[in-house]
């Protein structure tokens, strides 16, 4: 920090020396002709005030950089109580992050900020990391948020389904289609996520027909955080069968829950739907919450193509 001020200081002084020589110079012009010495004292005294303007804006653009930096500074030596790496090693991770900001991903802050999320996330191989990282970056862009919103939603993702880091920009390109087809944002994803990753992982339901499903049922107007309760309820029932839905299953020989696990979630709940229709059961009445029953509604029958 103390180099950072002496550059300040050189910088304020380098000015200063420079705009006293143009006063200077301005003032001997004055003195060789009456008639334009007016004009040129003006001059002189104009520009002593915009040298005094200039000279604050010059330092205190400095001081702000110089403050930045040092955040930026502090956050490295943060990233390192986890990371522990060598001092070439941190330096290649800041090279990394001022490349980031560099290409407009994020300022330095920001970029260290979410760096040490992704390595608390456990992700502490620091090339997987760095590589999460731009992912990250990627998503925040086309979802409109902050980076940490999108390092959430990609450490949530790869922690509850067990995924390497490497598997970050597919999750990243999942959520960002579900973004563009649906009515939900990246914050939006980042705050419910974790209400159905889990049990979905557990289950079996690939992250894939999560992320569809933020696009399909936004879109119709239910909210983020609907979606993911809703879609958690109906995966539970389905491994919880109700007492009407195991005596259907007793009818037709399935097992939805295990026809959820090998096709997916919603050709499970069709086939379901076509079951009941022919068994003549309501299919509301094979569900013991009215969450579970209303994702079925939106992913089945006129909803299912």
């Amino acid at each position: 920090m103390s180099e950072t001020l002496e550059v300040i200081i050189a910088a304020r002084d380098q000015f200063t020396g420079t705009a006293n020589r143009v006063i200077g110079s301005l003032n001997q012009m004055a003195s060789t002709s009456p008639r334009v010495g007016r004009g040129m004292g003006q001059m002189a005294q104009g520009m002593g005030r915009i040298g005094m303007i200039a000279g604050t804006a010059v330092v205190g653009g400095l001081v702000g950089a110089a403050k930045a930096f040092s955040d930026y500074e502090a956050n490295l030596n943060t990233i390192n109580t986890i990371a522990r790496s060598t001092p070439a090693e941190l330096d290649r991770i800041g090279g990394s992050l001022r490349k980031m900001a560099r290409e407009g991903r994020g300022d330095l802050s920001d970029l260290s900020a979410g760096f040490y999320d992704v390595l608390s996330a456990g992700i502490t191989d620091t090339t997987d990391a760095l590589a999460l990282m731009r992912s990250a970056t990627d998503l925040a862009k086309g979802g409109l948020s902050t980076n940490a919103e999108a390092v959430d939603i990609l450490t949530t993702a790869i922690n509850a389904y067990g995924q390497a880091a490497s598997e970050a920009g597919r999750d990243a390109d999942m959520f960002a289609k579900a973004i563009e087809i649906g009515k939900v944002t990246a914050p939006e994803i980042a705050a419910s996520l974790a209400n159905v990753a889990p049990v979905a992982a557990t289950f079996g339901i690939e992250l894939a027909e999560i992320a569809t499903a933020y696009g399909r049922l936004t879109s119709q107007g239910t909210p983020a955080a609907e979606v993911t309760t809703q879609m958690a309820r109906a995966i539970i029932e389905l491994n919880k069968p109700s007492k009407d839905l195991i005596e259907l299953q007793e009818k037709t020989g399935r097992n939805y829950a295990q026809l959820a696990k090998e096709k997916g979630l919603v050709t499970a709940l069709e086939q379901m739907r076509i079951d009941a229709q022919k068994a003549k059961i309501p299919l509301q009445d094979l569900f013991g919450r009215m969450e579970a029953f209303k994702f079925a509604a939106q992913t089945t029958g006129p909803q299912f193509a």
